[in-house]
């Protein structure tokens, strides 16, 4: 007999499996993330279809199959209008789930990750600033899996930083004092601002990580636009 569970998930990716089948993944707070076959998800009558698009809550009903592991059930909780009526949200939404799913590996549960997942699903439908929203889910979501970067220490000297004398090195992707700036590399090392500094410690302590009420200065936003995503790329992969 097969065995089955249920359990609430979030759709992250799906496409075509065989001729009329469909391969879905989802995470879910208990069994983390899930790559499942739909059987007859492309047929004309089926009706997981609906249910089963990337950027939805869903309560999932799992099957336990010899090998792999199958959609019994799905059924849309929240749809997520707001962002899938808006194609700058969707790409943006796209790209967070993407790394997402570069990062978290099969079967990683945590039910903080799952939080992390529906609050920015949350935000991303109430906000006006899409590209924002998405480097401080990144910047959350890489302290979460354990690669949280250091912003309270020189990466070289690990001493203190201090207002006003930081810097942010692109290759490698970390902050340094003055004292260890290296002059040979001025084009890759650039001055780093103590408001950007302390934003990025807001969002990392903030129980909600994105600051939405929060009324960030331009030059600031677009200083952090730039510095997360080399953050990620260097503490990462």
């Amino acid at each position: 007999m097969e065995e089955t569970y249920s359990t609430p998930a979030i759709v992250l990716k799906r496409e075509a499996h065989r001729e009329f089948d469909g391969r879905v993944l989802v995470y879910s707070p208990q069994k983390g993330k899930l790559d499942l076959v739909a059987r007859g998800m492309l047929r004309p009558s089926s009706k997981l279809a609906a249910h089963l698009e990337p950027i939805t809550l869903i309560n999932l009903m799992v099957i336990r199959g010899k090998n792999r592991h199958y959609v019994g059930s799905a059924i849309n909780v929240d749809a997520y209008s707001g962002i899938k009526s808006d194609l700058n949200k969707v790409y943006y939404s796209g790209l967070g789930f993407n790394l997402f799913n570069r990062l978290v590996h099969l079967e990683h549960a945590d039910g903080e990750l799952f939080t992390l997942l529906i609050s920015f699903l949350q935000a991303m439908e109430k906000t006006a600033d899409p590209e924002w929203l998405l480097q401080a889910f990144s910047l959350k979501l890489i302290a979460l899996l354990g690669y949280q970067p250091d912003l309270y220490h020189c990466a070289h000297c690990q001493q203190e930083l201090v207002a006003g004398a930081n810097h942010f090195k692109s290759e490698g992707g970390e902050i340094v004092c003055v004292h260890c700036r290296p002059e040979r590399e001025a084009g890759i090392v650039v001055a780093l601002s103590d408001g950007a500094i302390k934003v990025m410690r807001l969002i990392l302590s903030e129980d909600s990580p994105f600051l939405e009420k929060f009324q960030l200065p331009e030059e600031i936003r677009l200083e952090i636009i730039g510095i997360i995503p080399k953050i990620v790329e260097y503490s990462v992969f």
